[in-house]
């Protein structure tokens, strides 16, 4: 893999009065939260420097993390499982749903699978990814999707260099815009939203999770008439 590497962890928020609220609070609105990390073979660097026009140097160890494996020619996706279970385990979190590109993870879907309750191999398609992308490109212009512009220029930099086309069958599909010009960030990878948008459709399916139990779907209405909660 002579590209980045990305892993999106993504998560929805309770907002109330612009500032975020503890989870199951009362809140205005939800927005989902984004972070993103990357993974590039260190002897690919300079060429992606020199290619892309965009100093990458400057974000290894923060946002970039540089793989070895093959005297540094190749993606070790032993060490992104490693990273992102670290991750799991630093922060207590609780990974609900993981999502992946089933050609860039097979090594690693096992252990994927064995922390987190759903593994799901996401087809990349236009047509499978249509109306996800559509989706959230809506809420990307919106403001419900968010992310802390400190920590996240790769993600940035990737998201205003991805342009949204519509093939001939009417399906979208996002693109590198590549323009060869002054901006130092025009031929960056988008990688990083390729992994937000899998991301994005693993919280978009939970997040709008209909009741499938009678009982708590009795509860549900009873609470929306005002009774038992």
């Amino acid at each position: 893999n002579t590209d980045l590497s990305s892993v999106s962890w993504t998560h929805y928020v309770g907002i109330k009065d612009g500032k975020l609220v503890p989870n199951g609070e009362e809140c205005d609105q939800y927005k989902l939260f984004v972070h993103v990390i990357s993974w590039m073979p260190r002897n690919r660097l300079q060429q992606h420097i020199d290619q892309d026009k965009f100093s990458y140097y400057d974000y290894v160890d923060s946002e970039l993390f540089l793989c070895d494996t093959a005297g540094g020619e190749t993606i070790d996706t032993h060490q992104i499982f490693d990273y992102v279970n670290d991750i799991r385990e630093k922060y207590d979190l609780y990974y609900v749903t993981i999502t992946a590109d089933p050609y860039g993870t097979a090594g690693i879907k096992e252990q994927f699978c064995n922390i987190c309750d759903f593994y799901i191999e996401q087809n990349q398609s236009p047509k499978s990814l249509s109306q996800y992308i559509e989706s959230f490109s809506k809420d990307l212009k919106s403001g419900n999707v968010c992310f802390c512009g400190s920590t996240e220029d790769i993600l940035q930099k990737a998201i205003i260099n991805s342009i949204l086309i519509k093939n001939g069958s009417g399906y979208y599909s996002i693109e590198k815009l590549s323009l060869q010009g002054d901006a130092k960030w025009a031929n960056i990878r988008i990688d990083p939203v390729d992994a937000t948008i899998d991301s994005y459709i693993a919280n978009l399916i939970d997040f709008n999770k209909r009741f499938e139990d009678d009982t708590d779907i009795d509860d549900w209405i009873d609470m929306l008439k005002g009774g038992s909660k």
